[in-house]
């Protein structure tokens, strides 16, 4: 009892210490961005936030899986982007009938707020003090970005008078909304993963797992940073005994696995392909390294580990933290160190600015905890000396901090402040958007709409487009070369044969008077002019029709020709290209009658020679499908009557879907869209990772209800 009572108020101090560092942490975050809880839409209208918010509203409306064909010339709905973000805002607008702006707002906001209370418990584990974890969360919350100080065109890039946290200038300006949910995953992914390396008790790894899970599932830049969070624990048991190592290379593995199982349901092989076809790039520079640089830059760091856990392995943490730091900002010092080259060690390195920070708070929280324990737990007559100092080790850098702290609570809640609802109607994009609804009602024709207002027009209107929001979805090989071609090429002929094989037939221009924010267009109006008819001009904008010869996305084309077009080496390679061009327009006048049934279904109409095939205008993909329904006498087929087989399915040179007859005359089939093998497998893999932690829970656990059933029933 006397235990007890000497134990009993020291955890409830402790208790009470952790709830209130909690509270702070999160209401200093919420107070900087208290607005952004509120209305819709960013004041920033060029934030790339409107591509998440219009993520939800295709899910919600378009229906789950099947086939985009608004972006990039169309693609499957599998590969569109990770689906956390904008599935919870469908599920706020299913269950509280929130628009999706405003849903997208309020799970972003507590992302924002979330993110340094994560980081406070996972720097509180790491290094067994509260005091740390919270100059950590507090200096992740509160201070400038480390790469803001160093590189001055980082540091410009705010949206105050203050270098503010990175964070904020993410999510505030540039609207990188999954990336900031899922900082508060990434914290509680190596909360877990700590408990795991030390104790090896299975619902770390279940947590470890799905929290890693859920990161990746909100943004992919976050795997590569927990890629080197493994790393970085993996190098800081270097130290240790040979039989620990091992253990740690089983456990760090275990993790892999089972998180990648659980998030292969999205994970396919398809998504991989196209959204981390960009990292050819960072792989090219390890590559170009090896051997003369990369084997004495291996000696070398294997030197600097070994060191680093000599000189740390008696503190908690300190090795781990350095390790994580220095490679996150090694990677992004190179990126912004090397010039106009911007060499990058992994995709999209700049934008692992805050991750930086996370990074050097946690090594700041560990190192401070280490000193406040070690000053406080020194004994004997100069205690009230060392707890004095291990008091002030916490509170100087708190009181820095909350100083600084204050002045941003000044001035940056105002940038967080919602567009209205009333001023929707009022922006460019909504009336560019109208007027391209406009121009190409009744037509299957697609448009090219530059800058913003490509990311805008499909959340007012269901008119496609060459591009869209989300480069990374594209399985098409061509959209952003032909974009590349027309607002930065010189040659007018190979722009025009571009928007024709697209099948654009309406164009936007932006002139200097544009209220349109990028400008991409870097050719004169002239040029425009010259393959084009001027519509209207309008506020800035030039609107110009292309002249195609058929604006259906279904054509009638000779097959055996297309074998002979070669695939263009590039968006100048003339050749092929016209050969192409006239390949598809030699038969412009016949006509065939297509109607869209749903997104991913089609009914196609008409009457093929010998040697014609439909060339259908959607990117190809093994996921579509050919069903006859309807004989050249005029017999209707029974639908599940198997003659698919009648029609085959391939890839034409630009990556189109090209429909081939096995007989000639008339016919009406529906072409529709189903998911691939490779995506069931992805659901396989992870329902048998879902059957695995549920047996091994089920093992785990059965004991003690046995005994507690045999207990009950005696």
């Amino acid at each position: 009892m006397k235990q007890l009572g000497i134990l009993y108020p020291k955890n409830l101090f402790s208790l009470a210490f952790a709830i209130l560092s909690v509270a702070v942490i999160a209401y200093l975050n919420f107070a900087l961005i208290r607005f952004h809880f509120l209305g819709e839409f960013n004041q920033n209208v060029a934030s790339i936030e409107i591509s998440y918010i219009q993520m939800a509203r295709f899910w919600k409306e378009f229906g789950f899986g099947g086939w985009q064909p608004l972006w990039y010339l169309g693609y499957p709905w599998h590969v569109f982007y990770t689906p956390l973000l904008p599935f919870l805002e469908v599920l706020l607008n299913t269950l509280f009938n929130f628009s999706f702006a405003h849903a997208y707002r309020l799970l972003t906001g507590a992302g924002y707020v979330l993110a340094p209370v994560s980081l406070y418990f996972f720097v509180w584990q790491l290094a067994k003090s509260k005091t740390g974890a919270f100059v950590a969360a507090l200096m992740y919350s509160l201070a400038p970005s480390v790469i803001s100080v160093i590189f001055k065109e980082v540091g410009a890039d705010v949206i105050s008078n203050f270098i503010e946290p990175r964070r904020f200038t993410i999510l505030v300006r540039w609207g990188e909304g999954p990336h900031t949910l899922a900082l508060v995953f990434l914290p509680l992914f190596g909360f877990f993963l700590v408990r795991f390396l030390q104790k090896s008790k299975f619902v770390d790894l279940v947590a470890a797992s799905f929290f890693l899970g859920l990161a990746a599932l909100t943004n992919a830049i976050v795997i590569w940073v927990a890629i080197l969070l493994l790393a970085a624990f993996f190098l800081s048991e270097t130290a240790q005994e040979s039989a620990q190592y091992i253990k740690v290379i089983k456990r760090v593995l275990a993790v892999v696995i089972l998180g990648f199982g659980l998030v292969a349901f999205w994970y396919n092989l398809p998504f991989m392909q196209t959204f981390f076809k960009e990292g050819g790039g960072a792989i090219n520079n390890w590559v170009s390294l090896f051997p003369w640089v990369l084997i004495p830059l291996g000696l070398v760091g294997f030197l600097i580990v070994y060191a680093v856990n000599k000189l740390t392995g008696s503190f908690k943490g300190v090795g781990f933290s350095i390790f994580w730091f220095f490679s996150l900002f090694a990677i992004v010092f190179i990126y912004y160190a090397s010039g106009e080259d911007r060499i990058e060690y992994v995709p999209q390195a700049l934008r692992l600015n805050t991750e930086v920070d996370m990074a050097l708070s946690v090594l700041a929280g560990v190192v401070i905890s280490n000193l406040f324990l070690w000053f406080w737990d020194k004994k004997g007559m100069i205690t009230i000396v060392t707890r004095t100092l291990a008091l002030l080790v916490v509170v100087l850098p708190s009181l820095v901090l909350l100083v600084w702290g204050s002045k941003l609570l000044a001035e940056l809640p105002e940038h967080t402040r919602p567009l209205t609802q009333s001023k929707i109607g009022d922006i460019s994009e909504y009336k560019v958007a109208t007027k391209l609804a406009e121009l190409t009602e009744g037509t299957g024709e697609r448009v090219l709409a530059p800058g913003n207002y490509g990311f805008w027009l499909n959340y007012f209107k269901d008119v496609p487009q060459l591009r869209g929001a989300l480069y990374q979805s594209s399985t098409h090989s061509w959209p952003e070369h032909i974009y590349y071609q027309v607002t930065n090429g010189t040659d007018s002929n190979i722009s025009l044969a571009w928007l024709k094989i697209a099948n654009i037939g309406k164009l936007v221009y932006t002139t200097i008077g544009s209220a349109e924010t990028y400008k991409d267009y870097k050719v004169p109006a002239e040029k425009l002019k010259a393959i084009g008819t001027e519509i209207l001009t309008e506020n800035g904008d030039i609107y110009f029709d292309i002249p195609l010869k058929n604006d259906s996305l279904a054509k009638v084309v000779d097959f055996d020709t297309s074998k002979g077009i070669a695939k263009p080496y590039n968006a100048i390679d003339e050749k092929p290209i016209f050969e192409y061009l006239d390949w598809i327009e030699k038969k412009s006048d016949k006509k065939l009658r297509l109607t869209k049934i749903s997104n991913s279904r089609y009914k196609i109409e008409g009457e093929l020679r010998e040697g014609e095939a439909v060339l259908f205008q959607q990117t190809y993909d093994p996921g579509w499908k050919v069903k006859p329904l309807r004989q050249d006498s005029g017999q209707a087929l029974r639908r599940d009557s198997g003659q698919a087989s009648g029609w085959k399915v391939v890839k034409d040179p630009l990556d189109f879907a090209l429909l081939v007859p096995k007989k000639s005359g008339r016919f009406e089939i529906e072409l529709a869209y189903r998911k691939p093998w490779s995506v069931w497998l992805g659901y396989l893999v992870t329902a048998g990772a879902l059957a695995w932690v549920g047996y091994t829970t089920y093992r785990t656990y059965k004991p003690n209800r046995s005994n507690t059933n045999e207990r009950h029933l005696g």
